[in-house]
């Protein structure tokens, strides 16, 4: 299990053999299917469950688990199994809920940088409640990242933040107008928004 747990950085990870992998999970649990991957970038909060298939290395053979040219983790193989497994396709089911049940809309625009970040041009104020939301509830939230930079979480000119549901779960329904990528499509409580991008969930 991979979590970001750094407070600004994103981190792109891949394995310096340039080794294929499988994600199976994210935040919130399991994929329906595993999801054949070269690398897999998280935000701050995002966790993805991923498969490593070493059976090709020898005992002594060393990988690392990298974040573009920085190494963060070495793994060396130290001794041989004779175990057969084989990477699963078909993980679960996943409840689809109706779209055309969503009793209520919302939208979130984050925008700032530093200490000048706010959401739908409010920050952060303990003695202020933002929203109410009725239990069990279906909703469709719209999250849109107008941010500029935000230090180190900034790369290529793109200015990633993460949005971040306490005690939900939540799918992401479309990303800038198109389905998600297949490995987003599990039971999410993190989403990265990249700068210019609008994330559609249902809550």
């Amino acid at each position: 299990r991979v979590l970001n747990g750094s407070n600004a950085r994103t981190y792109n990870f891949n394995f310096s053999n340039n080794n294929t992998f499988y994600q199976i999970a994210s935040d919130g649990g399991f994929l329906e299917s595993s999801v054949e991957m070269s690398n897999v970038t998280l935000a701050p909060a995002e966790r993805a469950e991923i498969l490593l298939d070493l059976s090709t290395y020898k005992v002594g053979d060393i990988l690392a688990l990298k974040d573009g040219n920085l190494n963060l983790m070495t793994i060396k193989i130290s001794k041989e199994s004779f175990k057969e497994v084989s990477i699963p396709t078909t993980l679960v089911s996943i409840e689809n809920y109706d779209i055309n049940n969503v009793v209520n809309k919302r939208k979130f625009v984050m925008s700032g940088m530093g200490p000048m970040v706010n959401i739908n041009g409010r920050q952060m104020d303990l003695n202020y409640i933002n929203e109410q939301v009725k239990i069990n509830n279906l909703e469709e939230w719209t999250i849109i990242n107008n941010s500029s930079q935000m230090g180190m979480m900034r790369r290529n000119n793109s200015t990633p933040h993460p949005f971040h549901i306490h005690a939900v779960q939540f799918r992401i329904i479309e990303r800038n107008g198109k389905a998600p990528p297949l490995n987003e499509r599990a039971w999410k409580d993190t989403v990265m928004v990249n700068n210019g991008e609008e994330v559609r969930l249902l809550v």
